[in-house]
């Protein structure tokens, strides 16, 4: 009796040393996959291509076609008479601090994010779908989405947006949505890049104050537009409308006209967009 009593004795006590150690190797584990998950991919040398309108164009870079055959016709506003050097659009800049490489920067003076003006040059056809430097083969890592401030001037629907069925037809594969109304067709081309691009980690940006006209009740409604379509397919937005600095109050500072950025402009976005993607990656430092 005393021999089984030592026996369950011992066997209990074995047991709670083992309970103990796999506690401790679970901790272990758990540590080890947590720091996995957190760590940061550093951003040097990422490939990054841009979908805009006017404000993000520069003569003989978004119109380049060494970067892809299909935006040799795009119209431009930034040259060196507005911007005596590339390095000082939001874009470029961004590009140089972090110490990434342009893939595309497919962007277009006066283009809209719809085609009730014009299915050519409209962010929602062909145009999101060629984000990708087809000369040499390689596509973006990261996409950067800044559009909707020329259809704000001048589409005459903002149309509505609830959820993706409204959309496409994932058995027709199909788009439903009437592109001339802004809402469907911000909708069509971020779905349209999303589904290209799926390993492009991609961001779309809100518009800025607009003229000095505070109509903040109009751009809110592109804006939520910007931000519930980007939540719905799980990318990344980012509020310049907030974060930039850049108002109504001091538009005329920061723009050449109340919507194209002046150098001084151009570094404020280039701040938000920079923070935004450090969120995300990290810097070499090395």
């Amino acid at each position: 009796m005393k021999k089984n009593t030592k026996n369950i004795i011992t066997g209990f006590i074995v047991g709670l040393c083992s309970l103990s150690l796999l506690s401790v190797v679970t901790k272990i584990d758990n540590t080890i996959s947590n720091d996995h998950v957190n760590e940061k991919e550093t951003i040097n040398g990422k490939t990054i291509s841009f979908l805009g309108d006017s404000i993000s164009t520069y003569e003989s870079w978004s119109n380049n076609t060494n970067y892809n055959s299909t935006i040799g016709n795009n119209a431009v506003w930034y040259n060196s008479s507005k911007l005596d050097s590339v390095d000082k659009t939001y874009w470029k800049k961004t590009i140089d601090d972090l110490n990434m490489e342009l893939c595309v920067n497919n962007s277009w003076s006066g283009s809209e994010v719809c085609t009730y003006y014009d299915e050519v040059s409209a962010g929602c056809m062909n145009r999101s779908l060629n984000l990708h430097n087809d000369n040499t083969n390689v596509n973006p890592d990261i996409i950067i989405i800044y559009m909707g401030i020329n259809d704000y001037y001048s589409v005459d629907g903002f149309g509505s947006y609830t959820d993706m069925d409204e959309i496409y037809n994932p058995s027709t594969k199909e788009y439903i949505g009437d592109t001339t109304l802004f809402a469907p067709a911000y909708a069509t081309m971020l779905h349209k890049i999303v589904n290209k691009y799926n390993t492009s980690d991609i961001y779309c940006m809100n518009l800025l104050p607009i003229g000095a006209t505070k109509e903040t009740e109009k751009l809110s409604l592109y804006n939520n537009v910007i931000k519930e379509v980007a939540k719905d397919l799980n990318v990344n937005y980012i509020d310049l409308f907030n974060k930039s600095g850049i108002n109504v109050d001091n538009i005329s500072t920061y723009t050449f006209d109340g919507t194209h950025p002046t150098a001084s402009g151009h570094t404020l976005i280039s701040e938000v967009l920079k923070e935004s993607l450090l969120e995300n990656y990290k810097l070499n430092e090395e």
